[in-house]
């Protein structure tokens, strides 16, 4: 971004306006980088927090609430420009998890639908250990490659790409994973259950109120194939309220309770509460009943999200709030 010097010296004086200094700047992509210019001695940068971690699970018949109090901690070296390896473990200190009775009657593989197994097992567990790269293939084309284990339910190896023009309100993204289902106690037990899982996505920001589309079509955790309806909208606040369902080729009847997967998603960001600048929040995805079908892997396309802080679209969103 150039940003002219005549249109800032007018807002200092408050004789011009964010909007004149928005349509008098020169706006375009980032370059592809290989970031050869960092210095050797930069790396390795190793980080990590301790965090409070609380978990729930809702609309069980026999109890409409279990709750889970613990301690997660995370820590990560980035190895080099693009190269991580990162981990993150919990431990419970209060959970009411071992009261969970219901057991699952599904006739797919039991992608989800035992997660009251890990819920009950994992006492000390390794949520993540994962290492992954990002590179840019082009100016508006990114990657990533990540293998470990890579969510509280599965392990493998894949990756993906996304397309996001500059200046468009539309992007496309693809990813790819062969993983294998982890043990109950979320250590390093692997079980036999192995899958491949991808799908395309179609991302689209709507001009009216900040509404978000994303369409993705593939092949799930279960092995179905089918689409994911996505539904978002991010409010000035930094929260975020969402909604999905997915229509497989698994009949309701095979599919079980709920006919297909659906629910809603809320983000509250903690930086109301928190005494220091923070991009974290607390994600909660509530649905009626967990099942098998339509399932995706957990993480399997986040370059959307992490690209989307300096989108066109989020630059023209927080424009006004940044040069008042």
């Amino acid at each position: 971004m150039t940003l002219p010097r005549t249109e800032i010296d007018k807002l200092a004086r408050r004789e011009g306006s964010a909007a004149e200094l928005f349509y008098g700047s020169e706006l375009s992509p980032g370059v592809a980088s290989s970031l050869d210019h960092l210095p050797p001695n930069l790396f390795p940068q190793i980080g990590g927090s301790i965090y409070p971690v609380f978990r729930q699970s809702l609309f069980d018949p026999d109890n409409p609430v279990f709750i889970f109090l613990g301690v997660g901690a995370n820590g990560g070296v980035r190895l080099a420009p693009g190269w991580f390896l990162e981990g993150t473990a919990v431990a419970s200190l209060w959970n009411d998890f071992n009261q969970i009775k219901r057991a699952t009657n599904s006739v797919l593989p039991h992608v989800r639908s035992d997660v009251a197994n890990y819920l009950r097992e994992e006492t000390i567990g390794l949520e993540n250990v994962s290492t992954s790269y990002f590179f840019k293939l082009a100016p508006e084309i990114s990657g990533r490659v990540e293998a470990g284990y890579l969510e509280q339910m599965f392990a493998g190896v894949g990756g993906e790409l996304l397309y996001r023009p500059f200046g468009r309100r539309w992007a496309i993204g693809v990813d790819l994973w062969t993983v294998r289902q982890r043990g109950y106690d979320v250590l390093l037990d692997l079980r036999n259950y192995q899958a491949i899982t991808g799908h395309l996505t179609l991302y689209y920001e709507l001009p009216w109120h900040d509404v978000r589309v994303a369409v993705s079509a593939g092949q799930y955790l279960a092995g179905d194939k089918g689409v994911t309806f996505q539904f978002s909208r991010r409010f000035s606040t930094g929260v975020e309220i969402g909604a999905w369902f997915t229509l497989t080729n698994v009949s309701a009847a095979r599919f079980g309770e709920g006919s297909f997967d659906k629910g809603i998603r809320l983000v509250i960001p903690f930086e109301w509460v928190a005494p220091f600048a923070t991009r974290s929040g607390y994600d909660l995805s509530l649905r009626s009943i967990q099942r098998d079908g339509g399932q995706r892997l957990l993480g399997d396309a986040m370059l959307y999200g992490l690209t989307d802080a300096s989108s066109y679209g989020a630059l023209t969103q927080e424009w006004n709030s940044v040069f008042r």
